[in-house]
């Protein structure tokens, strides 16, 4: 083996662990996910964004069940810390599908509500669940007021 072909292989030895450096978000998530309600039927459609103190928006899209799961990138969950909700509410013009392969809300009928919950919420690591009724969330003053219930997990 030629002196060349060493440190082709040395190179290539060190660059592997660096490569699989960028295999994991990096950031500590906890897994967020639950059901969006109103009048006691699930939301479909609905885009559930949880924002931070300090980090990036985590977002979903609920199911036709009303259910979701946050993203962050390309990563399940939300940073683990204290979040604000904002959830964007409306009518369907098309049933919302149980297929996760399309992150795309489907088109609004009606204009879409956006709710803002002056409530903040805690993620921990491991699987967090926070139920929005948004019938709880009764405007004041273009504020929004209520709470999630957290299931236990």
């Amino acid at each position: 083996m030629t002196f060349w072909q060493q440190n082709q292989i040395s190179a290539l030895l060190l660059a592997i662990p660096l490569l699989s450096l960028g295999c994991g978000s990096g950031i500590d998530l906890g897994v967020v996910k639950g059901q969006v309600t109103k009048e006691g039927q699930p939301v479909a459609g609905a885009i559930v964004e949880f924002i931070p103190d300090n980090g990036r928006t985590s977002t979903a899209i609920t199911k036709s069940d009303g259910t979701y799961e946050l993203d962050y990138d390309d990563f399940k969950g939300a940073v683990i810390g204290t979040h604000r909700v904002q959830i964007t509410a409306g009518v369907p013009s098309v049933e919302a599908s149980e297929d996760d392969s399309n992150p795309t809300p489907p088109p609004m009928a009606a204009p879409p509500q956006v709710i803002k919950i002056e409530k903040k919420f805690e993620v921990a690591s491991g699987e967090n669940t926070f139920d929005f009724n948004l019938d709880e969330y009764a405007q004041k003053k273009g504020r929004a007021v209520g709470g999630a219930r957290r299931r236990p997990t």
